[in-house]
């Protein structure tokens, strides 16, 4: 696994690299050694035939794309959001998910898994 980060690390530097004419900052959003290997356990994540409804799942995957602070997985997330026609209000207080009253105790029990 630290094989594949150490690869992974360096592919998204040079990705930044390309497009920003300057070496990626460094720093928990690019480097943090948990995101990575995270993001490679979600993709092998298997729920044995059990599926998860798609707001949570919308919902799980965006807050772990803010808290990374990937700026493109944070805008895919906001696109599919807005083309599942789920209403804005969940997005604008994921962060204070806690205290929000737009999420059901379910949804506030996986999004502190995530968290």
């Amino acid at each position: 696994m630290i094989h594949l980060y150490h690869h992974m690390a360096s592919f998204v530097a040079k990705i930044i690299r390309a497009f920003t004419g300057h070496a990626p900052r460094t720093g928990p959003s690019l480097s943090g050694p948990r995101i990575l290997p995270a993001y490679a356990a979600l993709a092998r994540f298997q729920t044995n035939g059990v599926e998860i409804e798609p707001r949570l799942r919308l919902l799980v995957t965006q807050l772990a794309a803010e808290r990374s602070r990937c700026r493109w997985c944070i805008e895919h997330g906001r696109h599919l959001w807005r083309e599942a026609q789920f209403p804005l209000e969940p997005l604008r207080t994921l962060l204070r998910y806690e205290s929000s009253g737009s999420f059901s105790d379910r949804e506030r029990a996986a999004l502190r898994f995530a968290d």
